[in-house]
Order: C-alpha cells, then sequence, then structure tokens
C-alpha cells in the first residue's frame, strides 16, 4: 500500500476458513527493530487461532526514520487496510511493546478527532505508553530481565531524541487527559515487565473514562514472552486466551 511518505508494506494472512473479520498487527522492537519476516510465524499462528484475517504492517523504523514516521505509517495503514475490510466484519487493532504504542496512539487518534474507521477493539500486548520511565516496575525491572530501563531508554532516544515532544499523545498515549470514546480494550500485561505499571495505569484510566476494558495478566512471565510459544506453555496458553477473545469481537 501507499502512505502519505511511501510505500508500506503489509502481508495479509487468512485462515483455512472464511474469515470472521481482521487484526491489524504492529510488531514490536522498540521502533527500531522487527519486521513482518520475524512475525510471519505469530500472524500465521494468530489467523489461525482466531478465524480472523491478520494484516501485518512493515512500518518504517528508527533511527532513520524518526517520530511521527511510525506513528504515520501506523495511521495510514489503518485507514487503508480498514477500507478493504467489509464493513459487516469486526476490526481489530492489536500490537506488542512498541506496535502496542502504535496501536494505542492511532486508536486514541480517531476516538479524539472522531475521523477515521470505527475500531471495534485494541489489543495492546504489553505496551509502551508513557516515556517519563518513573513507574515503580521500572524501579523493580529495570535492571533485568529481557528489557531494561536502559534498553528503553536507548530505544527512546531512537525514536523521538527530541525530548520537548514526547509528551505528544501520538508518542506517549498516556500522556493525554482524555480517554473518552476509545475503542473496547484488551491489555495484556507480565509481571516482571519495565512497563507493567504504566499498562495497567492507563487501563484503570480506560475503565475510569467508561471504556470496556479486559486486562490478561500473567504474573510469571516478563516482557517480550508473548510470541514463545513454541517454547513456552504459558505463551500459547496466552496467545490462545487473546485469540478466543478476538474470534468473538463483533461490530460496534
Amino acid at each position: 500500500m501507499v502512505g502519505r511518505d511511501g510505500d508500506i508494506p503489509v502481508r495479509r494472512y487468512r485462515p483455512s476458513t472464511n474469515t470472521k473479520g481482521a487484526i491489524i498487527y504492529f510488531h514490536g522492537g522498540g521502533w527500531v527493530l522487527g519486521s513482518v519476516e520475524e512475525s510471519d510465524g505469530f500472524c500465521r499462528y494468530l489467523s489461525a487461532l482466531s478465524g480472523l484475517d491478520v494484516f501485518s504492517v512493515d512500518y518504517r523504523l528508527a533511527p532513520e526514520h524518526k517520530f511521527p514516521a511510525a506513528f504515520h505509517d501506523a495511521r495510514d495503514a489503518v485507514d487503508w487496510i480498514s477500507g478493504i475490510v467489509p464493513s459487516e466484519l469486526p476490526l481489530v487493532l492489536m500490537g506488542d511493546s512498541s506496535g502496542g504504542n502504535l496501536v494505542a496512539a492511532v486508536t486514541h487518534e480517531i476516538a479524539r478527532t472522531g475521523k477515521g474507521p470505527r475500531i471495534d477493539m485494541q489489543a495492546l500486548v504489553y505496551p509502551v505508553l508513557d516515556h517519563s520511565m518513573s513507574t515503580p516496575s521500572y524501579r523493580e525491572h529495570g535492571s533485568k530481565y529481557l528489557i531494561s530501563a536502559d534498553d528503553m531508554a536507548w530505544f527512546w532516544d531512537n525514536y523521538a531524541p527530541d525530548v520537548s515532544r514526547r509528551d505528544d499523545h501520538r508518542l506517549s498515549p498516556a500522556m493525554t487527559d482524555d480517554l473518552a470514546n476509545v475503542a473496547p480494550t484488551l491489555l495484556v500485561v507480565a509481571e516482571y515487565d519495565t512497563m507493567r505499571d504504566e499498562a495497567l495505569a492507563y487501563a484503570q484510566r480506560l475503565e475510569e473514562s467508561g471504556v470496556e476494558t479486559v486486562v490478561h495478566r500473567y504474573d510469571d512471565m516478563a516482557h517480550g514472552f508473548f510470541p514463545m510459544y513454541a517454547a513456552l506453555d504459558t505463551s500459547d496458553m496466552a496467545i490462545r486466551a487473546l485469540a478466543d477473545v478476538l474470534a468473538q469481537t463483533k461490530r460496534r
């Protein structure tokens, strides 16, 4: 597809039976790493489990492409893909880590402006939501496990080196004062994750804003566990639980 700044590669996965809807998926990697190739096995599995088409978006990466490049690609991809999904089928946005950041930002932008497709659910898997990196989970887990505080600082510096812009709701969705009318939300949270508390705080604020919100919390997992379904039973269970929810999503 073609976005405002050029081509955006998209890979489509289809279940073996008639599709129940569509998932637009954004991979993680701190806005710096990751690709549709790396996400290929996961997207195939998710489509088969959920019965939904999965559109995997290969948005531009930093440091060559800084904020708001990834956000622009995400927004343009959502607008374009929604136009080829039958209007009677549900549309889900999903992302993990920095991909979850893009989903939360796009979903909020659509709710804030009233412009864009109707999103029936956003699925955020241990999303990055707040640039401040000041929550208790950063202090508890910021020096260990798969993603450290230093790692996150490096990712932020590559994608958004201009610190003065980091309060922008398109970059730090949790910084907004208004979460009204955001699409129903499923949040996957890992206990041993630096981003744990910002995700839980976001879930609470969504609920207080009247947004239907469900949290799947995995108390024995760390950031990055979700696509490890071939090696970890908990990862496979988590994907299946998410796929079950997505398969039941209805048009709003």
